[in-house]
């Protein structure tokens, strides 16, 4: 039985990377039913074996996806608010099915490894075929950068780091045959060799930090072969990395093969060894002489950055200068504000893309704060959030616990070293967005935490968690089915030209998900455009418009499309009205400013025209104040000739009004 499901789990962990790492929430919905249903089969089984016991450890992150569904009650952006309940639940639903089946089956506990990894290599894999010309797969990279599977380069080279010190740490173990050797040591300069051609700067700067605590947390005599390992490994990626920069793809394939299979050879003899070697710290000590060595060589731009290669230097000199990283300052500074006003159940997930442009010191472009910490304090508040991180800290202490007690803790060490990687990288990007990286979490739990004996006797209460975590998966599955019907028709509405087709598949989607706003917008804007042909009267218009400003009170953009809907059907004084409540929340959107002056004097309001032009002005002037707000400026925030313009006619009309 437990086999099964494992099964099923290995399927989904194995097909998610190539789902853009199901970052997208359309591609979520059907694994959301998959997974509930699964789950509540599950759960069914264990109630009919009486096995719940099983679940008491780890019933606490049920907690998680309680507090994303309380915060509902405050979301400015609803549909994201469930999508996010809806992952939650998905991600707790894979921990708990994965956590008892491991617990219950000690070969798929060791399985569970091999699989972990070779998800690492597919994916590494993907990426090098698409290197080579085999495969041409779209997004896989991004201004020359690796981007593979997630499309995004930052991600891309936090996860090859993690199976990198996953596999690293696993050639530590004490009993292992040559070819599960080989399985972990092979893939290793591949890995080195994508997390350099990613370019992230993060991964750069995290690499060695938790490179080095895990130096400093293995015994003597594993330090060194964790030091020959990592230089063997980290020697020959590097080798292939610069091969790769001549464009060669023959020569870059055979270097990889052949080095890969060199450093297997070279790692194995040094397993091998029985060297003697007494102190703990002084190899440690050494390795921080080295490094300082290094980076006073790269600062002063030294002998070894010499002859790294150019692209390899632009980057590293980008670290100190670069202005994403001042952007990604002031998006922190931003969403501490923007916390205040929601502090303690936060404002629902997904809030931070509705509401930013109220709370931005300067007009970036950020949909995500890249921080999942604040992101989640303001999704689901301080409270929330200190229980997220509560059940991660006990989680974790889990694993801890369980090394201690185990003679060989390799596996225990990869694990440890593989969260840190995701987690500490998570303060500066947003790895949580991606379904995947979250199931690489909690695979990563469940493989280390403790197997707990199987229990004489129901612990008193035990059917607690399960009653609401089963009423949990029945909302979630009742309303994802929903939302992926809305999906699947507003996808058919996309593949056709006939607007009476249009208007019944976006009424059958705001049926099934009222609280997607893209959907009110194309159904408005479809009754508009069967105005020509038949009678549609205005208020299933306005019925619209008045949806989206109901929807996401807080985002100017859709407070704009809801103005455009009312001013395309002649309700011009309630469109006047909706771009000013727009501009309340944005300040520095130009098109608001224009569509706003430019309606406005249509309407004979010389002074509302007046009045918004000054605004504009003393906002851009505080903006050039900046001294570095042109570098900050993605949303190209500026005064156009054309408004200039329109004033200038405005006020000329008035001077011969006077005269």
């Amino acid at each position: 039985m437990y086999g099964f499901f494992f099964l099923c789990l290995a399927c989904l962990f194995i097909i998610a990377p190539f789902q853009q790492g199901l970052y997208f929430d359309a591609d979520f919905y059907p694994i959301h039913l998959f997974l509930h249903i699964v789950t509540l089969i599950f759960i069914g089984l264990l109630v009919y074996k009486k096995d719940l016991a099983s679940w008491q450890k780890v019933s606490v992150v049920l907690f998680i996806p309680i507090c994303y569904l309380l915060s509902l009650t405050q979301a400015v952006n609803p549909n994201g608010a469930f999508d996010m309940v809806f992952r939650w639940t998905t991600y707790i639903s894979f921990f708990f099915i994965l956590y008892v089946s491991l617990s219950m089956h000690r070969k798929l506990k060791v399985l569970a490894p091999f699989i972990y990894y070779g998800v690492g290599v597919l994916i590494v894999g993907h990426m090098f075929l698409n290197e080579f010309g085999i495969l041409h797969s779209n997004g896989a990279w991004e201004k020359g950068r690796f981007a593979g599977v997630f499309q995004y380069p930052n991600t891309f080279g936090m996860v090859m780091l993690a199976f990198y010190m996953f596999g690293l740490l696993l050639l530590l173990s004490k009993k292992q045959h040559w070819y599960t050797f080989f399985f972990y040591s092979f893939p290793l300069t591949a890995f080195i060799v994508a997390l350099l051609e990613s370019y992230a700067r993060g991964v750069y700067l995290l690499f060695p930090l938790v490179w080095f605590i895990g130096l400093c947390c293995l015994p003597v005599r594993q330090q060194m072969r964790y030091v020959g390992y990592s230089v063997i490994t980290s020697l020959s990626g590097f080798i292939v990395y610069v091969v790769l920069q001549t464009e060669k793809q023959w020569l870059t394939f055979i270097s990889l093969v052949v080095l890969s299979v060199v450093s297997f050879f070279c790692s194995w003899w040094l397993k091998k060894l029985n060297g003697s070697w007494n102190s703990r710290v002084l190899l440690p000590a050494l390795v921080v002489v080295f490094f300082s060595l290094f980076t006073l060589d790269i600062g002063n731009k030294g002998f070894v950055y010499q002859h790294m290669p150019h692209p390899l230097q632009d980057r590293i000199d980008s670290i100190s200068s670069s202005s994403t990283a001042n952007e990604r300052m002031l998006m922190v500074e931003d969403a501490l504000g923007a916390s205040k006003d929601a502090a303690w159940i936060g404002r629902g997930g997904n809030a931070w893309e509705a509401m930013y442009h109220y709370y931005q010191q300067l007009p970036y472009q950020a949909k995500k704060i890249h921080n999942e910490y604040l992101e989640m304090i303001i999704d689901i508040g301080f409270i929330g959030f200190f229980v997220v991180i509560g059940i991660f800290i006990y989680l974790i202490f889990q694993v801890v616990w369980q090394m201690v007690r185990v003679e060989d803790r390799s596996l225990s060490l990869a694990i440890l070293f593989s969260l840190l990687i995701i987690l500490g990288h998570s303060m500066i990007d947003f790895n949580f967005a991606f379904g995947f990286v979250m199931w690489m979490i909690f695979w990563l739990f469940a493989m280390g935490l403790p197997v707990k004996k199987k229990a004489q006797q129901q612990v008193k209460g035990s059917y607690l968690p399960i009653i609401v975590y089963v009423a949990l998966l029945l909302c979630t599955v009742s309303f994802s089915y929903r939302f992926l019907q809305a999906d699947n028709a507003y996808r058919q509405m996309m593949h056709t030209d006939s607007l009476m087709e249009k208007e019944q598949l976006l009424t059958e989607a705001t049926n099934h998900n009222p609280y997607h706003t893209e959907y009110w917008f194309e159904l408005g804007d479809t009754y508009i455009k069967q105005q020509a042909y038949m009678s549609i009267p205005d208020v299933k218009v306005v019925h619209s418009a008045q949806m989206l400003a109901h929807l996401e009170p807080m985002n100017a953009q859709v407070l704009v499309q809801a103005a455009a809907l009312k001013e395309r059907i002649g309700k011009k004084e309630e469109a006047l009205h909706q771009y000013q409540e727009a501009l309340q929340w944005d300040r520095y959107d130009t098109a608001i400013y224009d569509d706003m002056i430019v309606l406005a004097i249509h309407l004979d309001e010389k002074q509302i025209a007046l009045d918004t032009y000054k605004q504009l002005i003393d906002v851009y002037q505080q903006f050039e104040q900046n001294p570095i707000g042109h570098n900050h400026n993605r949303r190209r925030f500026e005064v156009t000739e054309a408004i200039k313009d329109e004033m200038k006619k405005l006020l000329i009309d008035e001077e011969r009004e006077e005269d």
